[in-house]
C-alpha cells in the first residue's frame, strides 16, 4: 500500500529512516560525549558508542569510492569501536567484496528489505491479554525487562539492552520505547523513530513463548499509531526473512534492499537488539 507516492520518494523515505535512526543512537551514546557524524564521500560514518558494529555503522546510499569507505573504516576503528558497513544493494560495487575483504569485513547473506506503508493504515484491535506501554523515564526498567525477553538476552547480558537505549533516550521527541506485556509478563517490544513526515519502525521482538499470536505485529501496528500522532504520512523498516511476510499483510511494500557488510565475531556471544525485526508474529 503505496498510495500515490513515486518510487523515488518511497525510497527517499526509507534511506531517510535508516539515516535517522543511527543520528539519534549517535546522539545518544550510552557513555561519554556523542561524536558528530563524519561524511567520507558519499559514505557517512556513524560512531555511536555501541558495543555491537551493527550500531556503528558506515553507511552508503549511492556509489562510494573503495578509498572513501577504508578512510570511514579506519576513522571509526581509531575511535576504538566495533563498525559495520550498510550499503543499499543498487549502490554496491561487485568489486567491492575483495575491498571489504581487505577491511576485514564479512558480507551478510540476508539483504534487509526496506519496506514502506504509505498512506498510514488504520491499526486493528490488540491481542487479547496484551497491554503496550510507552516507556517513561520512570519505567525504563520495565521496558528493559520487556526487551530482554523479546530478544532472548540473559540477565547477566542486560547491559546489551542499556547499552542500545540509554536511559535519557526517553526523553527525545524523535523516539517512542514500546513494551508489549502479556497477562502482565513482558514478552515484546518496538521502537518508534521520526524523521520529518516518516516514522520508522525499529527493534520489533517477541519473546519465544508468546509467538504466532499477533503480538509482534501489534508492537509494529504501536510504532506506526506513534507515527500517527506525530503526523507522519509513511512508515518504513528493514525486515528480517521471518518478519518480511508479516509487515507485506500488513500494507508494507519493498522498495529497496540495504546489505551490510559486518566484522566477524571472535566467539558466539548473545544477540541484542537491531533495527531487523526477528519476529513480527
Amino acid at each position: 500500500m503505496t498510495g500515490d507516492a513515486s518510487r523515488e520518494q518511497l525510497r527517499a523515505w526509507a534511506d531517510e529512516s535508516l539515516l535517522a535512526g543511527f543520528e539519534l543512537l549517535a546522539r545518544h551514546p550510552p557513555a561519554g560525549e556523542p561524536i558528530a557524524p563524519r561524511a567520507f564521500g558519499a559514505a557517512m560514518a556513524y560512531p555511536t558508542g555501541r558495543s555491537l558494529g551493527f550500531f556503528n555503522p558506515i553507511v552508503a546510499l549511492q556509489p562510494a569510492a573503495a578509498s572513501d569507505l577504508a578512510a570511514a573504516v579506519a576513522w571509526v576503528r581509531e575511535l576504538g569501536m566495533p563498525l559495520s558497513l550498510r550499503i543499499r544493494r543498487d549502490a554496491e560495487d561487485p568489486s567491492f567484496g575483495a575491498v571489504a575483504l581487505e577491511l576485514g569485513l564479512v558480507r551478510d547473506p540476508w539483504v534487509d528489505p526496506a519496506m514502506v506503508m504509505h498512506p498510514l493504515a488504520a491499526s486493528p484491535p490488540l491481542p487479547d491479554g496484551l497491554v503496550i506501554e510507552a516507556a517513561k523515564p520512570a519505567t525504563m526498567d520495565r521496558f528493559y525487562s520487556a526487551n530482554a525477553y523479546a530478544f532472548r538476552i540473559p540477565l547477566e547480558a542486560m547491559a546489551l539492552v542499556r547499552d542500545l537505549t540509554p536511559p535519557d533516550v526517553v526523553d527525545d521527541p524523535d523516539i517512542r520505547l514500546f513494551g508489549g506485556y502479556l497477562d502482565g509478563e513482558p514478552v515484546a517490544c518496538s521502537f518508534a523513530i521520526r524523521s520529518g513526515d516518516v516514522v520508522g519502525v525499529y527493534a520489533v521482538g517477541t519473546a519465544e513463548t508468546a509467538r504466532r499470536r499477533g503480538i509482534g505485529t501489534a508492537m509494529t501496528w504501536a510504532a506506526v499509531d506513534a507515527g500517527r500522532q506525530w503526523g507522519c504520512v509513511a512508515a518504513t523498516l528493514q525486515a528480517s526473512a521471518m518478519g518480511e511476510p508479516v509487515y507485506r499483510a500488513m500494507g508494507f511494500e519493498t522498495v529497496a534492499g540495504y546489505v551490510t557488510y559486518a566484522e566477524p565475531r571472535p566467539q558466539a556471544g548473545p544477540a541484542g537488539p537491531s533495527n531487523v525485526s526477528p519476529d513480527a508474529g
